[in-house]
């Protein structure tokens, strides 16, 4: 199968599932909430398929038409995937990398997700590269992570696109290239991928690659933030406190230090500190 990677806006569950079938995942598919929650109940009626259990653990890890259910998503995963379906086996292996469902396992998580990159999945490229980049299930090998950085960006995957680009700005198995990674990133962060938006604002924050623009790193951590990225909301708070690429205004800045410690930021917790004492 030829997987898009494309967003898709559907308006019936008929053509909810004709996009299933041509390739097309669920996040991908823009579907009024209505049409979403007649998914579980339509595709129960169809014909046993390695889709048709995909489709139903999708419904109960997202809630379509049905009570979130994680143990239950990981069974129509684990149903699917073993009949070979690529987004099951990606899925997964997600699953198994943070603990959502089941028991967090790095080694299950790496061979799930090898088994859906193999298929050519994008999301599992990207993946498996990540995989080897941080010693997931497996050694760390930075040559195989960039090798499946470039198959999954050249597919068109935002996040693999976002990760490419780093190499080249941090130099990792490739020559530091700032020019190179301000395409990559302009790639991902044209489909509103957060960490795309998050590194582009970043490139034009320091100059590198562009001109330096504090007001355009601004609107791109911005916009990455309010996707939920925990590093763009402590990068937006930083501008709002500093008057960097707007105009400085402190309640902003803890408001969205606040966001980010509520993530878990360390940075924006140690900030929020700071600003409390200096009140």
């Amino acid at each position: 199968m030829k997987y898009k990677v494309k967003k898709i806006k559907v308006n019936s569950v008929n053509e909810f599932y004709s996009a299933l079938k041509k390739g097309h995942t669920l996040p991908d598919i823009d579907a009024p909430v209505e049409v979403k929650n007649e998914l579980f109940s339509f595709i129960s009626k169809k014909k046993d398929s390695s889709l048709k259990f995909y489709t139903m653990g999708e419904c109960y890890f997202c809630g379509y038409g049905v009570d979130k259910d994680y143990n239950a998503s990981i069974f129509w995963y684990r149903r699917s995937a073993l009949e070979g379906n690529a987004i099951a086996q990606f899925a997964l292996g997600f699953l198994y990398s943070v603990g959502v469902g089941t028991e967090k396992d790095e080694q299950k998580a790496f061979e799930w997700t090898e088994m859906s990159a193999k298929q050519g999945y994008p999301g599992g490229l990207n993946n498996l590269g990540y995989f080897y980049a941080n010693g997931i299930g497996v050694k760390t090998n930075q040559k195989q992570a960039l090798k499946y950085y470039i198959k999954s960006a050249k597919i068109g995957h935002s996040r693999g696109q976002a990760n490419l680009g780093k190499c080249y700005e941090y130099g990792q198995e490739v020559k530091q290239d700032y020019s190179k990674a301000l395409y990559w990133y302009k790639k991902s962060a044209a489909q509103d991928d957060s960490k795309g938006l998050l590194n582009l604002g970043r490139l034009y924050d320091l100059g590198q690659g562009v001109e330096q623009d504090s007001k355009e790193a601004f609107n791109l951590y911005l916009k990455s933030a309010n996707i939920g990225n925990i590093d763009a909301q402590y990068n937006v708070g930083c501008c709002y406190e500093q008057g960097k690429g707007v105009e400085q205004d402190i309640e902003q800045a803890i408001s969205w230090y606040k966001k980010a410690a509520e993530q878990g930021s360390k940075e924006s917790q140690e900030r929020l500190k700071e600003l409390n004492k200096s009140k």
